[in-house]
């Protein structure tokens, strides 16, 4: 199983779209700031819909991190479990003793992986 998961972490690694998509993070950490900036501008300091920097990374996951996320999920689950299968490439997996629970298992813990680094990777810039 181990050998599953490094080799499933080995393929999601290798692949160039998930490294734009963790590039696009300050792309969208940069609009999201300009967006709040704009609707603090009619907004007073007491309304709580007034963004500061304690509860900019709440606000963010609020609002937009939401539609993000979604459609994080279904582009991984898209692109590593049901490609895979099209492509015959799950085949050599099954030949080599692994059931499909695992199969299906790894796939989900490396998208989870992936999602929580997105997840620390918003907080950090």
């Amino acid at each position: 199983m181990i050998k599953l998961f490094n080799a499933e972490i080995y393929k999601f690694l290798k692949r160039k779209d998930n490294w734009l998509l963790f590039a696009s993070i300050p792309i969208l950490v940069f609009l999201s700031v300009h967006m709040f900036k704009k609707s603090n501008l009619s907004l007073e300091r007491n309304n709580t819909g007034f963004v500061n920097s304690l509860n900019f990374p709440y606000q963010i996951i609020q609002e937009q991190l939401i539609l993000a996320i979604n459609i994080l999920i279904l582009y991984y689950v898209t692109n590593f479990i049901i490609q895979e299968l099209k492509n015959g490439e799950a085949r050599f997996v099954f030949t080599r003793g692994i059931s499909k629970f695992q199969f299906i298992q790894s796939k989900i813990i490396v998208i989870a992986l992936a999602l929580l680094l997105f997840y620390m990777l918003i907080f950090i810039f």
